[in-house]
């Protein structure tokens, strides 16, 4: 064989520039899919750890959930829904269920929960609601309690009080780890 046949037999194998240069291919591919699924993540779902334990018994301690972004963009808040917010006040992102809805007439009394004078029906609480507390929630904002009433920093709590739309992260729809726990949280 002629050394020109065996440069062009070596050219042919590599056309893309000669050695390494799949591996480089491989790192521009490995680059495309990081940021395209940072978008993703930042724009559509978020994997969320939950380190409170305000939503006991629904969501533990050290639960990661899946949260989606997006589930306002055509639906609306409704009570019951799970929901991860921003509070201004300390800087923290919160896990609360909504309760009350904008012009709801707000009403804990002797440990029951009333919303627009009707008793909630809430099997997902940890323990009765302790104290009394009464509001009417303000247009565009929502009363979030923990379903660990006693323990939770919430709506009732100066520093969080209602939260508005713009705080609101996502609406947790279903626990991701741990793995053998994956479970759909209906609202």
């Amino acid at each position: 064989m002629a050394t020109d046949d065996i440069k062009r037999n070596a050219e042919l194998s590599h056309p893309s520039g000669g050695y390494g240069s799949g591996f480089f291919e491989w790192l521009r591919v490995f680059f495309v899919a990081v940021v395209i699924s940072g978008v993703i993540n930042t724009a559509l779902f978020q994997i969320v750890l939950v380190e409170q334990i305000s939503m006991r018994p629904t969501i533990e301690s050290g639960t990661r959930v899946y949260v989606s972004r997006c589930a306002y963009w055509f639906d609306d808040v409704q009570c019951g829904d799970i929901v991860v917010f921003f509070n201004p006040a300390d800087e923290y992102n919160y896990v609360k269920r909504v309760i009350g809805l904008p012009g709801d007439e707000i009403l804990i009394l002797n440990g029951q929960v009333y919303r627009n004078g009707t008793p909630l029906t809430e099997p997902y609480i940890a323990e009765i609601t302790d104290g009394e507390y009464s509001i009417k929630v303000p247009e565009g904002k929502y009363f979030c309690l923990g379903d660990n009433r006693n323990v939770s920093t919430d709506s009732r709590d100066e520093q969080v009080g209602c939260i508005a739309d713009s705080q609101i992260v996502g609406k947790v729809m279903f626990r991701v780890f741990p793995w053998g726990k994956i479970k759909e949280y209906k609202h």
